[in-house]
């Protein structure tokens, strides 16, 4: 009797952590998604944040080629409009990180390519589509503890061994 007691309070103790709400940031499938690819990444010292950052395909130095698997498909139960903007992993994206103080970390958690549909319409059976290409990418930062200010991260990215873009990351420990 006392192991079927056990047992109940653990399976109703997961249920219950399985509907807890998501903290937005703690991980690469809830990151914060920063309003602008300038916008500073916010971190607590001593914490880890994971935040999403959208740039245009040209910032990055993105091949075009790398985008022709993106299909535009017309799906018209879609309630945001007839076609949805496609995306696909970027798993041959890396990233090297340089410029940051001791007891930092900046890391590439995911990326994807993106086209993003920015209009699309329809006249009998032809539909017209304006898409940017973009390029979104999940950070994992992790600052010291002693982190009290604000830092520039110097980011290039390869196509595998090939260096194709760079930008700054900022990243705001200040309170």
């Amino acid at each position: 009797m006392k192991n079927l007691k056990m047992a109940a309070v653990c399976v109703l103790s997961l249920g219950i952590s399985a509907c807890a709400p998501v903290v937005t940031g703690a991980g690469a499938l809830s990151p914060v998604v920063v309003a602008t690819a300038f916008t500073p990444a916010k971190v607590a010292p001593g914490q880890t944040v994971y935040a999403s950052y959208t740039y245009s395909a040209s910032m990055l130095n993105i091949s075009d080629s790398r985008y022709a698997s993106l299909i535009l498909g017309v799906n018209r139960s879609s309630s945001s409009g007839l076609i949805e903007s496609p995306r696909t992993p970027a798993n041959w994206l890396n990233m090297k990180v340089t410029g940051l103080p001791a007891g930092w970390n900046v890391a590439l958690a995911e990326a994807y390519l993106v086209k993003a549909i920015s209009d699309s319409t329809t006249a009998g059976d032809t539909v017209s589509v304006t898409y940017y290409q973009k390029v979104n990418v999940i950070y994992k930062i992790t600052a010291p503890v002693d982190a009290k200010k604000v830092e520039v991260a110097d980011l290039q990215y390869y196509d595998g061994e090939k260096a194709v873009g760079s930008t700054v990351l900022l990243i705001d420990t200040t309170e």
